[in-house]
């Protein structure tokens, strides 16, 4: 049995890696629920989300955990650092079916998710045209009046320059 590095690396199920890697990614994409709209709703929303997203993201999941920096400038990186990234991405994609299907947060979403669902609404946005009333008027400015009981020629204390 290979240790739990090269299982991780290799991105092969030992000892509930599968379970492990998929709850993790569908947590994530849960707390970042802008990168990763609708995608913890059902299982059809999920899969509608970019295969693209999901690989990256487990990239750096799998440099976080075997103890790589995660994030570095591109001119820092090394050949090794270049080949544990396409590597990784490559058997995200190869063995990302797998890896949700032994999750168990991923058996517990529903196959489809109703429209009425909470989470789910668009949002409609009021044109500003509709807003401003008229567009070949220039909004009217705003004009303020200071009370001011001194004249220009006097200072702070009251004496005349």
């Amino acid at each position: 049995m290979p240790s739990p590095e090269v299982a991780l690396r290799k991105m092969l199920n030992v000892r509930g890696l599968y379970n492990v890697l998929g709850n993790a990614m569908l947590e994530f994409a849960k707390a970042k629920h802008t990168a990763f709209p609708n995608a913890t709703l059902s299982k059809e929303d999920f899969w509608q989300v970019p295969r693209y997203k999901f690989a990256l993201a487990s990239v750096f999941l799998i440099r976080h955990l075997l103890g790589f920096r995660s994030h570095r400038q591109w001119n820092n990186f090394s050949e090794k650092d270049y080949k544990l990234n396409m590597r990784t991405f490559k058997r995200w994609i190869k063995n990302e079916r797998a890896i949700m299907e032994a999750s168990e947060l991923y058996q517990k979403m529903p196959d489809t998710c109703d429209p009425g669902a909470t989470g789910r609404k668009k949002v409609k946005y009021k044109s500003k045209r509709a807003l401003t009333g008229s567009t070949t008027e220039s909004p009217r400015k705003k004009v303020f009046i200071v009370g001011d009981d001194t004249t220009s020629d006097e200072d702070d204390d009251g004496d005349v320059l």
